[in-house]
C-alpha cells in the first residue's frame, strides 16, 4: 500500500512546480460502471462482478496543455460472481494529463483529453469469498485512459466524460484489467 500512495503523492508533486503561469483547476462529481476481465489463477479462473463506481476528481492545468489530477472513488460492490459478501473498495488514484483543446475562447472548448496514472485500491467490509482470492486488501493499480471535458457550459459548470483501462496488480497474485466509463459535472476556475 505504501508504494501505491507513495507514486500518487510523486505525480501530484512532480506537477507542483511547474503550474506557474496559465493554471486552470477543476473538480469533478462522477459516477460510472466497470467491468472485470476474467481473473486466472493457475488452474482456476474467477469472474469478477461489474462494478459501479462514484467519487472525486481534482485537478490543475497549467500552458493549456499539461495537468495533474487526484481521483478517489468509492465502489460500493468488488466481490467474485455467485457470492455476496458485500466487500466495498476506495480507489485513490494520481494521473498525468495531455490536453488537447478545440476552439477559442479556450475558456469554454470542448477539451479532449489522454492520461496515464497509478494508485491503489483498498477493499474492505467482507469476508474472503474464496481461500484463492481476498479483495479485503490493498491492490496496486495501473491506468490509461481518454475522454473529453466540455468547460464551463454554464458560469463555472461543465461535463466531463472519460473510458480508463485499469490493471489491479496482486489480486491471487495476479493481475486483472478493469474496463471503466464515468461521467460527471465539471467545475472550473482560473487562480
Amino acid at each position: 500500500m505504501w508504494k501505491s500512495g507513495l507514486l500518487v503523492l510523486l505525480i501530484l508533486g512532480l506537477g507542483a512546480p511547474v503550474a506557474r503561469g496559465q493554471v486552470t483547476k477543476d473538480f469533478t462529481l462522477y459516477a460510472g460502471f466497470g467491468w472485470f476481465k476474467t481473473l486466472k489463477t493457475g488452474s482456476a479462473n474467477f469472474e469478477l462482478k461489474d462494478v459501479a463506481v462514484v467519487g472525486g476528481k481534482g485537478g490543475v492545468r497549467f500552458k493549456k496543455y499539461f495537468g495533474v489530477e487526484g481521483n478517489v472513488g468509492y465502489l460500493p460492490h468488488m466481490e467474485l460472481q455467485g457470492t455476496d459478501p458485500k466487500n466495498r473498495g476506495i480507489l485513490y488514484e494520481a494521473n498525468f494529463v495531455g490536453y488537447f483543446p478545440v476552439g477559442e475562447p479556450v475558456e469554454k472548448v470542448l477539451v479532449p483529453f489522454a492520461l496515464v496514472g497509478g494508485g491503489g485500491l483498498k477493499g474492505f467490509g467482507g469476508t474472503p469469498a474464496s481461500s484463492a482470492v481476498d479483495v479485503d486488501e490493498n491492490f496496486s493499480t495501473f491506468h490509461f485512459g481518454f475522454g473529453f471535458k466540455l468547460d464551463r457550459v454554464a458560469g463555472p459548470l461543465g461535463f466531463r466524460f472519460e473510458y480508463r483501462r485499469r490493471t489491479l496488480f496482486d489480486i491471487a497474485n495476479e493481475k486483472v484489467g478493469l474496463n471503466e466509463f464515468t461521467g460527471g459535472f465539471l467545475f472550473t476556475w482560473n487562480d
